[in-house]
């Protein structure tokens, strides 16, 4: 699972990928296609 050192950044981090994972289907927007989400898009490929 993907932490920063403390135990309660794995659920936070779970919750705005769904978000995330939402709005890219409602918006079309992808988490690789840079912009707003490029940092996002750098920690996704690292899971």
């Amino acid at each position: 699972m993907y932490r920063l050192g403390q135990p309660g950044e794995a659920f936070p981090v779970a919750a705005l990928k769904q978000c995330f994972a939402r709005l890219c289907l409602t918006s079309g927007f992808s988490l690789r296609e840079g912009g707003f989400f490029s940092p996002l898009s750098r920690s996704e490929r690292r899971l």
